[in-house]
């Protein structure tokens, strides 16, 4: 039996506990019966073999196919910085029911406009009582190009008042409840609601317990090997390289060494499970039973769709370098890795060898057990009524969330809105005086909300978590001319975009349209911004302006710029320029905290790159 402690709204921690109290309160067998119907998700799984299927396809998963959505190989990519956005194969995708220009282009149906643009509280209030057909029929009334940045909105708000009326529906319309009603969504609809839950944050939360200290190791052991390998090269050491393969692989004895360290951590960080994950895998079992595979199905499937793409690449949830970073010993150790977890999954089918036929033996039963016992129906039922008891909802977030959505409904058919309908601080508009510009920027950089991270290279960076959106400082000094300076400001920001589109414009002036790939699954954004410098007396500005009429195109989220720029002062007696620059930027939409966080990062770091960039050519 298992118990629960929720002491946190987030995270939704659960312990393995009370198991007298489990059976004494459960008592309300209406619950049951709402809460377990129909198939789990719209993954369609027939089996731990066959995870990818649409309108009768059906596709083996090999652990290839892992890594590639793991690491985004296949699917489309949005040009950018940030790497692939990862998707289902499209021909596993079945049609859409949308109409479509002569171009092919997805379009929407005449009557969507006057359908569903006035009625977001409509919209709202229906989701607030469980009534998911209002999204059906606008779902079904706009083009599949708009279903990703509503699949922010709609899962962000719903995971801030209840995630699970959401997954049951998505699972609804993967078993085909709907299709009376004339409704045919593509799959692809429900793996984006899928794809937001496996990295909400609480599922990252819970991933983080077992998958940092993993990574941890898995790096250490990388670079300890890599050092032995390169020792080896140089002396002949036959010993050093023996822990390498022909193909300079690690050997399968180093690897199931890290996950025989894994595996317990992994079956001990269930005492935590996030309630929904909980959920979604009682109705796996209660649609598919347990499989035939020695490891149960809901387990193989939990392994292969929540941990293995984490395994094979940390940092897509901000877990260790990136894949550029890693050195190759890095990256060789973490597909061994992956592969042992794929042979974990497969056991009857493809009797493993050892040394992974002892480490399986070990924790086989283990991890069934810890299965059944989060699936057990009775504690699911108690672990609700406890966390509805413990943790009341916060209705300022939940206010929150849902202008955010109300907004995003409002803008979608309103032709003259062009800015994210997330906003809520304007950016500094070009009516705006340069001097009423110039008291605004001074105002933002002498902020005492400004906390100082670290001093490198002569450089200062300052970071914030109070604002909203990100926000990032720099402060140098460097010897130079102020002209000197405005021009290579000028000539720096934006260069590590590879897609950023720039237009320079009389006056030292220029507007620079780029788009910035984000984590999968979420919406990659767009950036406009016009960048101009101001010299007065002693002192010089540069201004980074958000250009609020290019609005994004289609699947993009529009970013505003908030405020940015420069501030100069000229320090003649020893013929230096004294610089300091910022940047605030809201991404809109719907996004997890972890994802914010990681792009807070994002920012420092490429501002602290600018300023370096500066410093060095002076």
């Amino acid at each position: 039996m298992m118990g629960v402690v929720a002491n946190h709204r987030d995270s939704f921690i659960l312990t393995l506990r009370c198991p007298a109290l489990v059976r004494a309160a459960v008592q309300d067998s209406e619950f049951h019966e709402h809460l377990f119907v129909s198939e789990p998700y719209g993954w369609h799984i027939s089996s731990a073999k066959e995870p990818f299927a649409s309108q009768g396809q059906r596709k083996t998963c090999t652990f290839d196919s892992v890594r590639h959505r793991a690491m985004g190989v296949f699917g489309r990519s949005h040009s950018g910085t940030g790497g692939s956005i990862m998707q289902r194969p499209p021909s596993l995708l079945s049609r859409s029911p949308l109409s479509r220009s002569a171009s092919g282009t997805p379009t929407r149906s005449p009557s969507a406009s006057t359908s569903y643009s006035q009625t977001p509280s409509h919209i709202i209030a229906s989701i607030k009582a469980l009534n998911f057909i209002p999204v059906e029929e606008y779902l079904m009334n706009v083009g599949t190009v708009h279903w990703a940045l509503f699949a922010d909105h709609l899962f962000s708000y719903c995971d801030e008042i209840d995630v699970w009326p959401l997954l049951s529906w998505v699972s609804d319309i993967s078993n085909g409840r709907h299709t009376m009603r004339g409704l045919n969504l593509d799959s692809n609809f429900t793996d984006m609601i899928i794809n937001r839950f496996s990295y909400s944050d609480t599922v990252v939360s819970f991933q983080k317990r077992y998958l940092a200290p993993f990574h941890q190791n898995v790096k250490r052991a990388a670079d300890e090997h890599g050092v032995r390998r390169k020792n080896s090269d140089e002396s002949n050491d036959l010993s050093s390289q023996a822990l390498m393969r022909s193909d300079g692989h690690l050997t399968l004895e180093v690897v199931s060494g890290l996950m025989n360290d894994f595996l317990p951590d992994f079956i001990a960080s269930f005492e935590f499970s996030p309630l929904p994950l909980r959920r979604v895998m009682a109705k796996w079992r209660g649609k598919m039973g347990s499989g035939t595979e020695i490891i149960n199905s809901q387990m193989i499937r939990l392994l292969q769709w929540f941990i293995l793409p984490v395994i094979l690449n940390p940092s897509s949830i901000d877990l260790g370098e990136s894949e550029e970073e890693r050195t190759i010993e890095h990256k060789n150790l973490l597909i061994e890795c992956g592969e042992c977890i794929t042979a974990l999954c497969q056991q009857k089918a493809l009797p493993p060898t050892e040394p992974y036929a002892s480490l399986f033996a070990r924790h086989n039963a283990k991890m069934n057990a810890v299965a059944q016992q989060i699936m057990d129906l009775q504690s699911i039922e108690l672990s609700v009524k406890i966390l509805a008891a413990q943790c009341k909802p916060d209705e300022k977030r939940i206010q929150r969330e849902e202008e955010k959505f109300r907004r995003y409904l409002e803008s979608f058919d309103d032709s003259s809105r062009t800015v994210s309908p997330n906003a809520s601080v304007s950016s500094m508009s070009s009516i705006i005086s340069n001097t009423e510009k110039k008291d605004i920027l001074m105002e933002k950089l002498r902020e005492h909300r400004w906390k100082l991270m670290k001093n490198t290279e002569g450089v200062s960076l300052y970071t914030s978590i109070n604002f909203q959106g990100v926000s990032a400082r720099v402060e140098l000094v460097v010897q130079s001319t102020m002209e000197k300076v405005l021009k290579d400001l000028m000539s720096a920001l934006f260069t590590k975009y590879s897609d950023a589109t720039v237009e320079t414009l009389p006056n030292s002036h220029k507007h620079t349209i780029y788009k910035k790939d984000f984590p999968f699954p979420f919406s990659p954004r767009f950036y406009a911004v016009h960048t101009y410098t101001e010299v007065i007396d002693d002192e010089g500005f540069l201004y980074i302006e958000d250009d609020d009429p290019i609005a994004a195109p289609p699947s993009f989220q529009r970013t505003i710029m908030h405020l940015g720029g420069a501030h100069l002062t000229r320090i003649r007696e020893k013929g230096m320029i004294h610089i300091e620059m910022m940047v605030h930027i809201d991404l809109c939409g719907s996004i997890p905290k972890w994802v914010n966080q990681m792009q807070n990062k994002k920012v420092a770091h490429n501002l602290l790159w600018t300023a370096k960039q500066i410093r060095f050519d002076c």
